[in-house]
């Protein structure tokens, strides 16, 4: 059989004795790794013993060996069978600081784009598609929870958009929502026009007239 990490499955053995009344049923499970866990089983009813099982996040085969005890002492073990752990959790991220928010205006050409990462296993790489391209972004640390970042240099004036492809180390990928920002290193052209009043000139109304123009090469 096969199941997933975090999964609780059903180990059950179906036992008899004819002679004497069975004391205790117990099963060896051998994880991956090697280490194992002795598990208890209970009846549930007729000949059926049964334990519940956590996998936990630790993928490969796991071994399953039965043991019977009956009330005189004998001992007996069943042969071994086995299943399957894997992985199909799919990792998870978020956008961290100093990463632009969706809709916003920066005045300089230079863009961090920062993700922390979480899976239940490993995480893997992280692939930032910036504008239609790919580059492979930096990854930070190891385990089940990891940082990438990517700085991105002398990005034109207008709109630009991003999205985070990333994996685990099962080879699930997720992907970031798509982000949407302004670049805007231009300074803004201010110029006084008619009717604004002459500088200098001396008034004898309380009130001034004053009429401008701003040009940018982005929206004002």
């Amino acid at each position: 059989s096969n199941y997933n990490t975090t999964n609780s499955i059903e180990i059950a053995l179906n036992a008899t004795d004819l002679l004497s009344p069975i004391s205790y049923v117990y099963s060896n499970i051998t994880f991956s790794n090697s280490s194992s866990q002795v598990l208890i089983l209970s009846t549930a009813g007729g000949d059926k013993y049964n334990a519940s099982f956590s996998v936990p996040n630790l993928l490969g085969r796991y071994n399953i060996t039965f043991f019977v005890n009956d009330s005189a002492g004998n001992i007996n073990e069943s042969e071994a069978t086995y299943f399957n752990v894997y992985d199909n959790i799919y990792p998870t991220a978020q956008f961290i600081s100093p990463t632009p928010l969706n809709g916003s205006l920066q005045a300089i050409n230079t863009t961090r784009i920062n993700i922390s990462i979480t899976d239940n296993i490993a995480t893997g790489d992280c692939i930032l598609e910036f504008d239609g391209i790919n580059v492979t972004m930096t990854k930070i640390g190891s385990g089940t929870n990891t940082l990438c970042n990517y700085t991105k240099t002398q990005i034109s004036v207008g709109w630009h958009n991003f999205t985070v492809y990333f994996n685990d180390s099962s080879g699930n990928t997720n992907r970031t929502e798509t982000r949407t920002y302004q670049i805007d290193v231009s300074i803004p052209f201010v110029e006084f026009v008619f009717p604004t009043e002459t500088s200098g000139t001396y008034l004898t109304r309380s009130n001034i007239l004053i009429n401008a123009t701003a040009s940018a090469e982005v929206s004002i």
